[in-house]
């Protein structure tokens, strides 16, 4: 028989990660021309002298979701009405982007960074990872702002799973539109929404030279828009441990990936794996849950670690 419990407590993984070069160039194919935003011209900066500093990377899912709020709801609510309109100036693009909600929670973000200093103990944030949907760039400017980090970045392949972006075409479109297909933000449009999350801290973007050049850059090719469930998942997970080596293991940086609700449970699943009778199994990822992790050999041990968890739900199964 096989006893289930629920338990919040984070736990340690024992199985290392493969971090070799080889592993980092079969993440994913590399796209031509993928984004990468950085605020920091000087976003190829060398990894700190000290490698034996400990190196974190935590992974974290966007802030609540604007069409979540029944208040928001335009279908449920009179058409003209000044809630209607307040609604409609909230999200002006909603009939072209039905897939790229802005977030209504503001607070948690910056709320969940003060519980990543005191149940992580981290600090610092050398870089912030984002999706590039429109909830991820407010809950990463947030984040930002909070640990006056001016170093942002965007990572195509931690993107939301292109079975969703259908469901919500299909929903406000019509079935003929839903194509799965995700129409980039322009930069100008990124750097408003940064901007404008982070009130005024991050006010720039710059992308980078092709990515031709940058071939070990953790970026990946436009996910394919017929994507189901667990191939997004997938690719999201094989894009954090890219993004894990090229930034925390090669450069000794610090990272925080903001992505979705599947990539943070597909990540801890993934990373999360112990010997012997007991596994810890994701039954759920609130907004703005997140996972941090370490790299065992900073702590002379082998692997990576997790050390810390907010807003998640485990199941422990014992065989």
């Amino acid at each position: 028989m096989m006893a289930t419990k629920r338990t919040t407590t984070a736990l340690a993984s024992s199985k290392p990660l493969d971090t070799s070069l080889k592993a980092e160039k079969n993440c994913g194919k590399l796209a031509q021309n993928s984004l990468l935003i950085s605020t920091n011209p000087n976003k190829d900066a060398k990894a700190p002298s000290d490698q034996k500093r400990q190196r974190f990377m935590i992974v974290m899912r966007h802030s609540e979701r604007l069409d979540c709020d029944p208040q928001y709801d335009i279908n449920l609510l009179p058409e003209g009405s000044p809630q209607w309109e307040k609604a409609h100036l909230a999200w002006p693009d909603r009939a072209q982007r039905p897939y790229d909600t802005p977030i209504c929670d503001f607070q948690l973000p910056a709320t969940e960074a003060d519980k990543i200093r005191e149940k992580a103990k981290v600090e610092k944030l050398d870089v912030i990872i984002s999706s590039p949907f429109r909830r991820c760039l407010q809950t990463a400017a947030v984040l930002a702002r909070e640990f006056k980090t001016k170093r942002v970045r965007i990572c195509n392949a931690i993107g939301e799973v292109r079975r969703w972006v259908r469901a919500q075409q299909r929903n406000f479109l019509g079935r003929e539109h839903a194509d799965g297909k995700v129409k980039p933000l322009t930069k100008q449009q990124v750097e408003s929404i940064l901007k404008d999350a982070s009130k005024g801290y991050i006010h720039s973007v710059e992308p980078t030279e092709p990515l031709q050049a940058r071939e070990l850059e953790a970026i990946f090719a436009e996910p394919d828009p017929e994507e189901d469930i667990a191939d997004g998942r997938e690719r999201i997970l094989e894009a954090v441990k890219a993004l894990y080596l090229r930034h925390c293991k090669k450069r000794g940086e610090s990272i925080i990936a903001v992505t979705h609700g599947g990539g943070v449970l597909a990540t801890i699943q993934g990373l999360t794996q112990s010997g012997g009778k007991c596994r810890m199994f994701v039954s759920g990822v609130d907004v703005c849950g997140w996972a941090a992790f370490t790299d065992g050999e900073s702590m002379g041990q082998g692997g990576v670690k997790m050390l810390a968890s907010s807003r998640i739900s485990f199941y422990q199964s014992s065989l």
